[in-house]
This record gives structure tokens, C-alpha cells and sequence, in this order.
């Protein structure tokens, strides 16, 4: 859509994006304000040096625009100096109010690739299999494999089911493995909302539902362990055991360890907008220099494994989903903290790498739970299950083996694909 440039191009540089944020005061008006921009999309994409548009839609009336053009000149031939474009622009701010910005891309790897088909192996695929089942609405990826009390994979930010790919293998020796992609992550689709952690804990209920699955033992890691407990917490006849992997609960305190200046990120990435404009053109880097800071150097992690999580967030909207975690911090508490006195009365294993939560994961669900065992992953930062993966999966076998399911459960695997 028309929008109004801030600072200039550089000449050397290639694509440049155009962002508009447009605020509407109801959802009739957002509603509007989408179809007027459909109907003008053909218009702009006849003009030369158009490369493409995306219109996302916000749950709270903000629409995002992002226009990709070749050069300021064929943005300011079609758009700023085109007197059609002009009164279109004038239509769409009866319904709205846009805060428009530019950026111009210096880097770009893609468009985005599908997932490799080997990764993480040949000798695994032999084992699992990717499918994909409806959910809330939903198409929700998974990849499953194994017989035996089912245990469902919550992945965090950053992260796709891959995060568990390194003890999936363990577990399906003796147990149903079920690792999805949440909503807007991976291959799963996404709505760009719903990212508070009880809705996500209702996709994992409508996806256990869909795999006709009953009784499950859950196992979350970073914000995929509050989804695990807000599932835990809030379907109390569906979990049998909670395992939480570097986590922490929003409202709930924890001592100190003098290192928290490395979380810089987490109201960075709470703004709105700000960290789409700062970071497209660039997801891999970001996620590079993340995966940097939370990584252990001397860990089991490859090139391939950060290639992979790579990959998957610079799909268009991959990182949105990602910043939708802290965005929801604050419902989070609203939500949750009702259930932290209602302690749960299920078995809880909560563990933290050495190099990053250490026992803040263990002081934490000490304080919602009566039954809580737990401690430290010794040479592991915050991404333990692919960091000492042997580790993890041995202390979650014997955390699991020594606490059957008493829940009714539906344990086979169906493979309709």
C-alpha cells in the first residue's frame, strides 16, 4: 500500500522494503482496511520494479504492510509521486492511521528453503515420520515415532521440533514420541496471534485430540515448558507427568545469579514492530548471534543443527511467532498465576543447563508443585536436549520409567501417510 518513506536508500544496495503499520479502532474497520488493500494490490503489482506485498493482521486492530521494491525510484515512480496511489492512500486513512517506515535489505539468503529431506539423518527418518493433523483450525506439523505411553515434545523460541531430535531416538525405544512444530513455527501454520500460553497449550490439547490420544506425559523446553505447564495445569486429567528444560514461570520469582544483563532481549522483543523492522533482511544473523550467547562451545551442536534452525526463521513471519512468546508475557501472568496456588499434585522433573538457568528451572516449579524432582545438566547451556543429548534422555528415561502412566491413554501409532 502507499506509504510515506522516512530516511534514504543506498545505491549499492539491492530490494527495499516498505513498511506500513496501520492502527484501526474496531474490527469492522480492520476488516475494511484489509479488503480496500486487496482490491488495490493488482494495481501495484503492474507497476514496474514491484517485487511483492504481505498483509498481516494483528488480534488488537493493527494491520502490517510490507512492500518489496527494487529501488526507491520505482517505489516513489509508482506510489509517492503517482496521483492514483495518492487517493487510494487518502481512502485507506478514512478507515485507519498508518505509521509508515523504509528499510533497505543488505542481506538476503532464500527465498526460504523446505526442509531438507535428510535432516537430521537418514537412520532416523527410518524411525519417524513427519504428517501433518488439523488442529483449533489449524494444520499443525509433527514428527512421530515409537510404541508405549505417549510423551508429547513442546518445543521453545528459536526452536522447531528439531530442539528434540538428538533423544527422540532414546525415547522411542520404549515410548510414543510426538515432537510438533507450534502454531507459526516450522511448517506449522500460523494466525499471527494466539501466542499466550494458554492457547498454545489448547493447540497441543486439540492435537493430542486429533492423534486420539489421551493421557500424556509432557516435556517442554524454554517458553515450550510454560506451555507444558499451562497444559498441566489447566487439563489436570490429561498430564501424568510434567518435565520442564530451562525454564522459568512468568510472576514467579527466582534468586538472582548476577547474569541477567544477557537477557536483554526479552523487552526488546516485547515491543511491537520494532524488532521486525530492525531484524528483516537479517533473521539468520539474529538468530546466529542468539544461538551464540545460549549455546555451549564445546557441546554436541553442529553446523547442520544451526543451519536447520536457521533455516526455519527466516521463513516470512517464523520470527513474529517467536516475539509473540514475550509479547503475551504479561496475559501470561493474568493467566497463570491463578494456578501457581493449586499446586500440581502430578510428578514434575525440572532441569536447567549448567552454563545458563543452572537450578533457577528446579527453584522455580519447586514453588507450584508438591511432587518435583530435578537439577543440572552439567555441561550444557540452554539448548541441552541437542547440547548433551545422551544426558537429557537418560535423566528423562529415568524420571519417566519410574513414574508409569496411570491415566487412561491410547498408545499406537497410527501412520496414515
Amino acid at each position: 500500500m502507499p506509504s510515506s518513506p522516512v530516511n534514504e536508500t543506498h545505491e549499492t544496495m539491492t530490494d527495499t522494503l516498505f513498511y506500513n503499520v496501520w492502527r484501526t479502532e474496531t474490527p469492522e474497520n480492520q476488516a475494511r482496511l484489509i479488503r480496500a488493500m486487496r482490491e488495490e494490490a493488482p494495481r501495484l503489482a503492474a507497476n514496474p520494479g514491484f517485487r511483492s506485498m504481505r498483509v498481516l493482521e494483528g488480534s488488537d486492530g493493527r494491520v502490517l504492510v510490507e512492500g518489496r521494491w527494487a529501488s526507491r525510484e520505482a517505489f516513489d515512480t509508482a506510489v509517492t509521486h503517482n496521483e492514483g496511489a495518492q487517493t487510494s492512500r487518502q481512502g485507506l486513512e478514512a478507515l485507519g492511521t498508518a505509521e509508515p517506515g523504509i528499510f533497505t535489505e543488505a542481506f538476503q539468503i532464500g527465498p526460504a528453503e523446505a526442509p531438507p529431506r535428510d535432516y537430521p539423518g537418514a537412520a532416523f527418518w527410518d524411525r519417524f515420520a513427519r504428517r501433518q493433523v488439523v488442529a483449533n483450525r489449524l494444520k499443525l506439523t509433527l514428527v512421530e515415532g515409537g510404541q508405549g505411553e505417549p510423551v508429547l515434545l513442546v518445543p521453545g523460541m528459536l526452536e522447531t521440533w528439531a530442539i528434540w531430535s538428538r533423544i527422540m531416538p532414546h525415547l522411542a525405544n520404549h515410548y510414543r514420541v510426538i515432537a510438533p512444530d507450534l502454531r507459526g513455527f516450522g511448517e506449522s501454520e500460523g494466525t499471527g496471534a494466539g501466542y499466550d500460553k494458554v492457547t498454545l497449550a489448547s493447540d497441543m490439547i486439540a492435537l493430542l485430540d486429533a492423534l486420539d490420544v489421551g493421557g500424556v506425559h509432557v516435556v517442554g523446553h524454554d517458553f515450550g515448558g510454560q506451555v507444558a505447564y499451562a497444559l498441566a495445569a489447566g487439563h489436570r486429567d490429561r498430564v501424568a507427568t510434567l518435565t520442564a528444560i530451562e525454564t522459568l514461570l512468568p510472576g514467579i520469582d527466582v534468586k538472582a545469579r548476577g547474569d541477567e544483563g544477557k537477557f536483554w532481549f526479552f523487552p526488546f522483543h516485547m515491543a511491537p514492530d520494532v524488532p521486525e523492522m530492525l531484524t528483516a533482511g537479517r533473521e539468520r544473523e539474529y538468530v546466529r548471534a542468539l544461538w551464540d550467547i545460549f549455546v555451549e562451545p564445546n557441546s554436541e551442536v553442529t553446523l547442520e543443527d544451526r543451519a536447520e534452525v536457521e533455516r526455519a526463521f527466516a521463513r516470512p513471519g517464523a520470527l513474529t511467532s517467536g516475539f509473540g512468546f514475550y509479547r503475551t508475557i504479561p496475559k501470561d501472568i493474568v493467566d497463570l498465576t491463578p494456578h501457581y496456588a493449586n499446586k500440581l499434585a502430578i510428578p514434575v522433573l525440572a532441569l536447567g543447563g549448567e552454563h545458563c538457568f543452572e537450578r533457577r528451572t528446579l527453584e522455580t516449579f519447586q514453588q507450584v508443585g508438591t511432587d518435583i524432582a530435578g537439577g543440572v545438566i552439567e555441561g550444557a547451556a540452554h539448548f541441552a536436549p541437542l547440547e548433551r543429548s545422551e544426558e537429557t534422555a537418560r535423566v528423562l528415561l529415568n524420571f519417566l520409567a519410574a513414574r508409569r502412566m496411570k491415566l487412561g491413554a491410547r498408545t499406537e501409532v497410527r501412520r496414515p501417510y
